[in-house]
């Protein structure tokens, strides 16, 4: 059983607001890389049918690749390799291969566009005020935790001073 002092603590506003925003963004993530594989999964799908298509009605007949020409020479073997790919493997290596913690793009890539989009005098005063905002509810909430460890302390510990009583005679 959690100690009173750890259950307040889970009643921080900001611990809150953390774990909120924290636990949507892994479910959006998660969620996004489901629709990445789903997406991928498909188009793999259709590469192996077109390519048993292709191994099946034309690299079968000599006459038929002779005719496809130089340009199309590789046909077959391409045909015969994707022929042979699980679509799931596939979908999971674009998946990995794609993942990014910002999204489609590298994180980079993404912070790239946003200076660009927004000048690069914008962007320094955007990430001083978002420093000093992090900056500013970290140290609300150590005095948050500082003020009510003291109220827990203050209410649980006996008086050892008290003042002595002037005597009325």
């Amino acid at each position: 059983m959690a100690s009173a002092l750890e259950q307040r603590a889970w009643n921080s506003p900001v611990r809150f607001v953390a774990t909120f925003l924290s636990l949507t963004w892994a479910t959006l993530f998660i969620g996004h890389r489901i629709i990445m594989f789903k997406e991928a999964w498909l188009r793999e799908w259709i590469t192996l049918q077109d390519s048993e298509f292709v191994v099946d009605n034309i690299c079968r007949h000599d006459w038929m690749r002779a005719n496809l020409g130089e340009e199309y020479s590789d046909v077959c073997e391409r045909a015969k390799f994707n022929a042979h790919l699980w679509p799931a493997v596939s979908a999971a290596k674009y998946v990995v291969k794609n993942t990014h913690l910002c999204g489609d793009d590298t994180c980079l890539e993404v912070l790239r566009q946003v200076v660009d989009a927004i000048g690069y005098t914008v962007a320094v005063a955007t990430a001083s005020a978002l420093v000093l905002l992090l900056l500013a509810t970290w140290c609300i909430g150590k005095t948050y935790k500082r003020t009510r460890q003291t109220e827990e302390l203050s209410t649980t510990l006996p008086l050892t001073w008290r003042p002595k009583q002037a005597k009325l005679d």
